[in-house]
This record gives C-alpha cells, sequence and structure tokens, in this order.
C-alpha cells in the first residue's frame, strides 16, 4: 500500500470504513505463542527493539506465562500512528510466519492463522449490519474470520477475532491491514493498552490508562 505522509489512505475495497489518517494515533493488538514471543523479543531484547526502530512504533509483549484469557497464547499490542503500526504489523507477521515454517508440528493457529484483539465497539464495526462488512473482507482478502462472543469478568471490553488465510501470507496481510483501519476507526481502541490480563487485570488497566503508559 503506498500512500504520501500527512495525506489519508483511500477506502478499501473489501469493506473497510473510509479514508485514515497515516499520522493518527492507533493501538493494535494480535495474540502470539510462546515460541512465537520469544522469536520477537530476542536475546535481552534484542530482536523487537529491532523491529521497534525499523518501524517506529512501541511495542509491548505479554511476559512468558501471561496468556490472554481461555487461550494459551501471549498479547502483543503495537502502538503509534497509523503508519508506524502498519510497517509493524508487516514486520511482525513476516518473523511470526518464518518462525511457524521453522516449527510448524507445534503451531496452535496454523501457519496461516492470527488471531486478533479488539474493542467490542470494534467487532460490531467490523461485521457490520447483516455480516455485511465482515462478508466483503472475508470474500476479497480471502480469509475465513471469526468473531468470538464478549469475554465474561475482567475482559469483557474486548474479543477475540480469528482469521484463517486460505492460500497465502499476504491474504492474511491484507485482512490484518483492513481490521487496521477499522480499529483505527474506534477511539474506544486507545483504551486498551493492556497485555497482561488477569483478576487484577481491570484495576490495572484502570490505572494504567490513568497514568498514560500502558502494561
Amino acid at each position: 500500500l503506498a500512500f504520501v505522509m500527512g495525506e489519508p489512505i483511500p477506502k478499501r475495497a473489501n469493506g473497510g470504513p473510509g479514508p485514515v489518517d497515516v499520522n493518527q494515533n492507533v493501538v493494535f493488538k494480535f495474540l502470539v505463542d510462546s515460541n512465537e514471543a520469544g522469536h520477537l523479543i530476542g536475546s535481552k531484547g534484542s530482536s523487537v527493539d529491532a523491529i521497534q526502530n525499523e518501524c517506529g512504533a512501541k511495542i509491548r509483549i505479554a511476559s512468558n506465562g501471561q496468556f490472554f484469557p481461555g487461550t494459551q497464547r501471549r498479547t502483543l499490542m503495537i502502538q503509534g500512528t497509523y503508519a508506524t503500526v502498519q510497517r509493524g504489523i508487516d514486520i511482525l507477521l513476516d518473523r511470526v510466519y518464518d518462525e511457524r515454517m521453522r516449527n510448524r508440528q507445534t503451531m496452535e493457529t496454523g501457519l496461516l492463522g492470527m488471531e486478533l484483539i479488539v474493542p467490542n465497539s470494534t467487532a460490531g464495526k467490523i461485521i457490520g449490519r447483516g455480516g455485511e462488512n465482515i462478508a466483503k473482507i472475508q470474500s476479497e482478502c480471502n480469509v475465513q474470520i471469526t468473531v468470538h462472543k464478549q469475554g465474561a469478568g475482567d475482559y469483557n471490553q474486548e474479543r477475540r477475532v480469528t482469521m484463517q488465510a486460505n492460500t497465502a501470507v499476504d491474504d492474511l496481510r491484507k485482512a490484518m491491514h483492513n481490521l487496521l483501519d477499522w480499529v483505527s476507526k474506534d477511539p474506544m481502541s486507545l483504551n486498551f493498552t493492556q497485555v497482561r490480563y488477569g483478576e487484577d487485570a481491570e484495576q490495572f488497566a484502570a490505572a494504567t490508562r490513568a497514568s498514560g503508559g500502558s502494561g
């Protein structure tokens, strides 16, 4: 996707929400398993530092053993401008795919699967009236998408969105870009910067938002 810095990106044909400002702040989250997390972090954080320097966005990954509820995967959060986050998604996806190619027998999501975490408000927009938006995304990106039901307890403000590409990693990339468009249009997404979940997640997230940091 080519764009000029400072200019809005035109509406996508595949069910996109409309033009996006490449300079607006965005928070985007998805899940990785422990092998993928270790590969992305690298020795003493060297790999994630290099990715951050390359894309210009901030990346946080939940610590080992801190899984998103109902999964055995860790939350990865990338935060920055739309342009830097989109670039970060591309780099991270390539590295995750490379790691999966090396560990085909231990993958939980499949070679071309990805699971995103989005606010409830974004999830409804992704689905669209009568499922119109999600049907367009699936058709034009050649992916299968499942928007999971609202969670319970301390993570009931976010939902998992599972994507499975049918043939190519670039289809998955296209779908992730599309969902980034939807997330960027939802100001509520900026409130969900936490990467750890548990009994204290709600209090931790509230304190994080009040301090202007991330968890």
